[in-house]
């Protein structure tokens, strides 16, 4: 099952429906930039203390064990979200998981590594982590589900500890301005068109990584 994140400035990943309706909005001197993007959980990319891995991982974790950035890469297509994850708590049996290339339990089916079948969090009691004695057996993660009568309704929140970020470049016709250039502009609501691009593609266009963090592309239309 897809799920569709809006991503603003700061993300916040909230379940059942892992979703935040809020608006995305850049403020540039006297007028606003519309940075709205959403992302199905397909296009987003997470890694669990360098581990690569989907994002559907957060259900393994209780929101306040770990620490959530996102990141705008040039190797990364602004169709795809690049999601950081760290683990506040370094024996965590997530972290196991992944270093020694364990297996899941859960519901009773065995998945295989880096398979992870769509847990909703408010279900989780806890996480245990099975090492097997004998050789020709997996390690495996062990998902454990409170009863039926303790599930609360709930909502649990992921947020990332993204500060909210200026952007620092505007291609305004063609000109590659800074911020203070295009304050001096004073351009007011109804003189310009505006979209914002980020990674691999804004690197490649602009050619230079740091463009990969965000530049709003300005057209205007003063006579």
């Amino acid at each position: 099952m897809k799920r569709t994140l809006l991503i603003p400035a700061l993300l916040c990943l909230s379940y059942p429906l892992l979703a935040q309706q809020e608006k995305a909005v850049k403020t540039m001197t006297e007028h606003r930039v519309a940075a709205k993007q959403t992302y199905d959980s397909a296009h987003i990319i997470a890694y669990v203390d360098g581990h690569e891995t989907k994002i559907e991982v957060l259900s393994l974790f209780k929101p306040q064990e770990i620490v959530m950035k996102s990141e705008h890469s040039p190797e990364l297509s602004m169709d795809y979200l690049k999601m950081l994850i760290e683990v506040k708590d370094k024996q965590h049996p997530v972290l196991r998981y992944f270093e020694n290339k364990a297996m899941l339990y859960y519901k009773g089916t065995y998945y295989e590594h880096n398979v992870l079948p769509d847990i909703k969090p408010n279900s989780v009691a806890t996480v245990v982590y099975n090492a097997s004695e004998e050789s020709s057996f997996s390690d495996y993660l062990e998902v454990k589900l409170y009863g039926e009568e303790y599930i609360s309704n709930e909502r649990i929140t992921y947020r990332t500890a993204d500060k909210p970020q200026r952007v620092e470049y505007y291609d305004v016709d063609g000109r590659i301005l800074s911020t203070d250039e295009m304050r001096s502009l004073k351009l007011k609501a109804g003189e310009f068109t505006s979209y914002h691009m980020h990674g691999k593609e804004a690197a490649e266009k602009y050619g230079d990584p740091k463009f990969a963090k965000g530049i709003v592309v300005i057209k205007t239309h003063r006579k």
